[in-house]
């Protein structure tokens, strides 16, 4: 697999797929452009979502920023927008800026193929994203 399968697993994978926050609901949005929107289901959730993958070019972010902020603004409570460096157009970080939106510190995303059969014993070393399996998880970056 080259960087851009991993990446494209990674979107199909973890980021399009709602059940991997539970106690939200999901929503694909078409219009003005794909869209995954996430928001709590509990009325008492301090958090308002955001939305958690896009397939947005030049010519339907800023449309899709603005319907996002429309949809999300009488709800009352912040979101976010999950943004990834692969994340298109290349600008959208500048189009979200320029929209009101604050950026956060950078995190670092690291995938990589690894075989499935084959455990990691690292400290802080996250199980293959095609293992949902939590106790597995906890074993491998549980601290010594």
């Amino acid at each position: 697999m080259d960087d851009a399968d991993l990446l494209q697993a990674f979107d199909s994978q973890i980021r399009r797929r709602p059940e991997s926050l539970p106690g939200f609901q999901a929503e694909l949005v078409d219009d003005p452009a794909p869209m995954l929107r996430m928001t709590p289901t509990g009325e008492d959730a301090a958090w308002g979502g955001g939305v958690f993958w896009c397939d947005l070019d030049e010519s339907t972010a800023d449309a899709a920023i603005a319907a996002t902020v429309d949809w999300f603004r009488p709800r009352g409570r912040e979101f976010e927008w999950k943004l990834y460096g692969h994340d298109l157009p290349f600008d959208l970080g500048q189009r979200l800026r320029a929209a009101g939106f604050t950026a956060e510190p950078e995190e670092t995303l690291m995938i990589a193929e690894v075989d499935k059969h084959q455990l990691i014993e690292a400290r802080g070393i996250m199980h293959p994203f095609e293992n949902r399996n939590p106790q597995l998880y906890d074993a491998i970056v549980a601290p010594k």
